[in-house]
């Protein structure tokens, strides 16, 4: 989906390429050696740290560490994908 909005449509971008897709998802994965879980893991536990608390006053979104599951779930990201 647009992970960055939450439409769940994950390869679109609604023609801004800021916005964050799977396919940018899968890129940094492959940077980086990992697999796509790992990458959206990450982010996850970094944005954890940053806000304990799941604060929205710096944008982060409080439900961001239940999306790993959700990726995993749909089979839209798999291990070793």
């Amino acid at each position: 989906m647009c992970l960055s909005c939450g439409c769940h449509e994950r390869y679109e971008s609604h023609g801004n390429p800021d916005n964050i897709t799977m396919d940018d998802v899968r890129a940094a994965a492959s940077a980086a050696g990992i697999t796509p879980e790992e990458v959206v893991e990450n982010i996850s536990a970094d944005l954890e740290r940053s806000s304990p608390l799941g604060s929205t006053s710096r944008g982060v979104d409080p439900t961001v560490g239940t999306d790993v599951d959700t990726l995993l779930s749909t089979g839209e990201v798999t291990p070793n994908s």
